[in-house]
């Protein structure tokens, strides 16, 4: 944990310095609260590279160095440095600990957002891919691979550079960098905030790098719109810094356009050509803004931008030009080409009066509860923003509210053109720029700055300001108390990988992390989401809840080399030909030897056993040319669970009838911080498991008396500081019975094993499969 919020603030660090040398090289005296968002433009450049560079992020960690250490080298940036308020690094300390909280209620290192939104699962593939060029091209959940399609990878580079420079992996170094953007955006805030308590300053400015819709987005692991945030927000107050300063000459003013240039490309290899909707558009629309304030000096003010605008043009085809012909074949890729129907992880289209940071919901899609307090607050954000907008003219600092514009209406075009999981994205770059736009006025109330005439108005205005900031602030922090920082199972998944190698693995379980947990080898999946490789499975099962190895014919298994199924005693039994070679707390891996024999399954879908109907023509079809049966012993299915497991510390139980002896218990379930398990002469852990309700897990062997059991499972507790937060919202899962983590659970009896007999005398009795002769 220390190392992680260890790296994201060598990231700030890195992006500060980075950040004010160019700064100093275009020109710009002294130190810009900003300048660290602009050096993690120049590390997104850097690290757009490294798909291409010889050494890849080796190379790209070497140049990194050199461009820091150069960097150092120049006075001007030392100054800058040196000058910087002492603040900076409490209030950096302070985001930091509050955007690490979903960590710290989990307990460990994980991914940001598993369950919520799994596309996570392509990005570490992504860059754990870039970093080594080995094994399968990441896919994502639509389908089109990272690398093939020119899908941007400047953030994925950072990661691989941070991965190959400290050792620290991917998920480390996803989870340092998306801590890394809200200590940049409050960075970014302070440069433009007015003057007032320095203490209030640093509130407002976490509070705004901390904003709902960004920490929403934070809290699903999605980096790439919270960094597009961050760089048009960056790009607004420099905006708005620049165009007061005047060029002592024609050099001088072409340099000043640079810096924003480095930020748009920096946009690129981030988001693509999408960025250039924002950050071009933002430049364009406060030019105008500049050149319709300027009255009779019109002239003039064209002058004076033509050559920043040109130093903007070139700085942007200078670093930005490598990345021209991914940005094509991102336009006609699958993802420049989704279709409107595709809502992605969200069940309608985000309300986009969320943009104005008070929404009382740990859950961004989904209502309120209470709804009315949230209506008052959005009432009263929604007039700040107006009279914030009007404040912002009058003084006439017109970047931000421009580009807030721009925004706006970029939304509006998605919303339009695309599809709602599209225009989400719009309104979280909207976000940052709205909050400020609502923010700054109301801080200004308490600078003593203020007209006699208007002093009536000031105690409302810090009256306001104080409920909207106490607003924000909760409604992020409902946000990150219920955000689930969880990845299990990732210790097996390790020896798994070390045994196969880059061969061929069908993988039984149904994770859409798979290319994640067994990237380096040749993968196939259950499930055709986020699947490098995909195998289909056979007719007669295909499209059960449930996935076991009769899913796929003899033909399709004699293709992989490995075979994965998990540990749980209720499945069908793996061919003979797969001989086991490694078992694990939670998985067994198969090694194939000759030819899989072909056979059918007796069952339905979602079960691995049925009774075999020899009425049925199918049946009695396959009879003639199967003429062996495995018959098993007839399982026991529990009744439906009472309580629940959806959230930590919560338990469910349930009461079955079982005969005298030992039985084994098979379960489908999920949980984000582990299940125990508790019967008579049982009590088991299960580990942490947040893919899809669908293959069943070993829990453990009971022994029954004869008659009535009760089993209970209980979701283990988030960790002291998780309880300290309170209890959160539970976890709802699709496809289960009231949308439930508990599914179903079957009891076999121990030691039992299935036999071979003639299939003739297989009628009637419970059977796993029809073999051939041979």
């Amino acid at each position: 944990m220390l190392a992680v919020l260890l790296l994201a603030l060598l990231i700030v660090l890195v992006a500060a310095v980075l950040g004010q040398g160019a700064l100093t090289v275009c020109g710009c005296e002294g130190p810009r609260w900003w300048s660290p968002g602009l050096g993690l433009a120049a590390l997104l450049v850097i690290g757009g590279q490294v798909i291409r560079l010889p050494g890849h992020a080796t190379t790209a960690v070497l140049i990194a160095v050199i461009m820091t250490l150069g960097s150092l080298v120049l006075p001007g940036t030392r100054r800058g440095l040196r000058a910087a308020p002492r603040g900076a690094i409490p209030l950096a300390a302070g985001v930091l600990l509050l955007a690490a909280i979903p960590l710290f209620a989990s307990g460990s290192v994980s991914p940001y957002g598993v369950s919520v939104s799994n596309d996570m699962s392509q990005h570490l593939a992504g860059a754990w891919f870039i970093r080594n060029h080995e094994g399968l091209r990441p896919v994502a959940a639509i389908g089109g691979t990272l690398v093939g399609t020119g899908y941007p990878l400047g953030g994925h580079g950072i990661v691989a550079m941070i991965a190959a420079g400290t050792g620290e992996g991917e998920i480390g170094g996803f989870d340092a960098l998306t801590l890394a953007v809200p200590v940049l955006l409050a960075f970014t805030a302070l440069g433009a905030l007015p003057r007032a308590p320095a203490r209030a300053r640093w509130v407002v400015a976490a509070v705004i790098g901390l904003g709902y819709l960004p920490t929403a987005y934070l809290a699903q692991g999605q980096f790439k719109e919270t960094i597009q945030a961050l760089l048009l927000f960056t790009g607004a107050v420099l905006l708005g810094d620049l165009v007061r300063v005047r060029p002592r000459n024609a050099w001088h003013a072409f340099r000043l356009g640079a810096p924003y240039g480095l930020l748009v490309a920096g946009g690129v290899y981030n988001y693509s050509y999408g960025a250039l909707l924002w950050m071009v558009g933002a430049a364009a629309f406060v030019a105008f803004l500049e050149f319709l304030r300027a009255h009779r000096r019109r002239l003039a003010a064209i002058r004076a931008g033509i050559l920043p605008a040109l130093g903007i043009a070139a700085a942007t085809v200078i670093a930005a030009g490598p990345e021209v012909n991914r940005m094509v074949k991102f336009a006609n890729s699958i993802f420049g080409v989704e279709p409107k129907k595709n809502h992605g992880n969200l069940p309608h289209a985000v309300n986009p009066f969320e943009t104005l940071g008070v929404w009382l919901s740990g859950d961004f899609r989904r209502s309120t509860t209470p709804f009315w307090p949230t209506v008052a607050l959005q009432v009263l954000a929604g007039l700040a923003l107006v009279a914030g907008l009007v404040w912002w003219w009058r003084r006439r600092r017109i970047a931000v509210p421009g580009t807030a514009v721009v925004a706006i209406v970029v939304w509006i075009e998605l919303a339009l053109t695309r599809n709602i999981y599209n225009a989400a994205k719009g309104l979280i770059v909207a976000a940052p720029l709205v909050a400020l736009s609502i923010a700054a006025p109301l801080l200004a109330a308490f600078a003593g700055e203020r007209r006699a005439a208007r002093l009536p108005v000031i105690p409302a205005a810090r009256l306001i300001g104080v409920v909207l900031l106490v607003g924000a602030s909760l409604s992020s922090l409902l946000v990150l108390r219920s955000t689930v920082a969880s990845l299990g199972q990732q210790s097996e998944f390790a020896k798994l990988r070390q045994a196969i190698g880059i061969e061929n693995v069908l993988f039984l379980g149904d994770d859409h992390f798979t290319q994640w947990n067994l990237h380096g080898t040749t993968v196939y999946s259950t499930d055709a989401l986020y699947a490098p490789r995909y195998l289909r499975q056979r007719l007669l099962k295909r499209g059960g809840t449930t996935v076991d190895v009769d899913n796929y014919s003899a033909a399709d298994l004699d293709e992989m080399r490995w075979l994965i199924t998990t540990n749980a005693p209720f499945q069908s039994a793996v061919p003979p030909n797969f001989r086991p070679t490694l078992r694990t707390r939670s998985f067994v891996l198969y090694r194939r030897e000759g030819p899989t024999p072909d056979r059918v399954p007796a069952e339905g879908l979602s079960v691995p056993y049925g009774r075999l109907d020899c009425a049925s023509a199918l049946v009695r079809e396959q009879l003639a040319t199967h003429p062996r049966a495995r018959v098993v012993p007839a399982p026991i299915m529990g009744p439906r669970w009472r309580g629940s497991i959806s959230k930590p510390g919560h338990a469910a139980t349930l009461r079955v009838a079982l005969p005298r002896g030992r039985w084994d218990l098979s379960l489908q379930y999920l949980s984000a911080t582990g299940a125990e398990v508790s019967a008579p002469g049982l009590r088991a852990q299960l580990p942490v498991y947040l893919g899809r309700p669908s293959p069943y897990w070993f829990a453990g062997t009971l022994t029954s008396p004869g008659g009535g059991v009760t089993v209970t499972i209980r979701s283990l507790p988030r960790s002291w500081f998780g309880q300290l937060l309170g209890p959160t919202g539970g976890i709802h899962v699709a496809g289960t019975p009231f949308d439930e983590p508990l599914r179903f659970i079957a009891f076999t009896r121990h030691g039992a094993t299935g036999r071979l007999v003639p299939s003739a005398q297989a009628c009637g009795r419970w059977v796993d499969w029809l073999i051939g002769a041979s």
